[in-house]
């Protein structure tokens, strides 16, 4: 109901306050790197290298994850298989995601540019067509049958739809290979954000 809504509009705001911070340090401090170049300004070159180095292994994880569910979406199109050609479709997705950033950050930021419209033509198409069947008693404030209370329910909402703005800081890493990033990664993070906001 009308808490999902709120959660969003939670999130959302703290999200655009992360990308404020984000964009502000990276006009501050325009190296490649991102995150890590952060810290090791503030406290360090060992803070900045365990920071670099963690957020390292977390990417492991996450394009683990990244590519072994845009195999899976890709199921349905490709029929029952077996697991062996599964592992083959993922393998040759990460070789393919590898050469491209080998290619650099031009070639890489296309490819990221074209894959967005990609993804973002179905997400104004099927929003627009679903206008056609919106009814407004759908948005109560009932919910499910639970023993907690409005905060908490706010909270886990929150925490679950600020999934959707996961990786604002990613867009600060390539600011050594970018023209003007003290203006163009700023007004990139804080307009992408507001764009997954809305």
């Amino acid at each position: 109901g009308l808490y999902s809504l709120a959660g969003w509009l939670i999130a959302g705001v703290g999200a655009i306050a992360l990308a404020l911070v984000f964009g502000g340090l990276c006009s501050r401090f325009p190296q490649t790197g991102g995150p890590h170049v952060y810290v090791k300004e503030a406290f360090g070159p060992t803070f900045g290298f365990f920071t670099g180095w963690t957020y390292w292994v977390i990417s492991w994880v996450s394009t683990t994850a990244v590519i072994v569910a845009s195999i899976g979406y890709l199921s349905p199109l490709l029929g029952e298989q077996t697991p062996e050609v599964y592992l083959l479709l993922e393998i040759a997705l990460l070789v393919a995601i590898t050469l491209l950033n080998l290619k650099g950050v031009k070639a890489a930021g296309q490819a990221e540019f074209f894959l967005t419209l990609l993804k973002f033509i179905p997400l104004l198409i099927i929003p627009v067509c679903a206008l056609l069947y919106f009814n407004t008693t759908n948005f109560v404030m009932e919910t499910a049958k639970t023993e907690l209370s409005m905060p908490q329910i706010l909270s886990q909402v929150t925490l679950l739809t600020l999934w959707g703005f996961i990786g604002v800081e990613s867009a600060t890493t390539p600011a050594g290979c970018v023209e003007d990033p003290c203006k163009t990664i700023p007004r990139a993070i804080i307009l992408g954000t507001l764009c997954v906001a809305a």
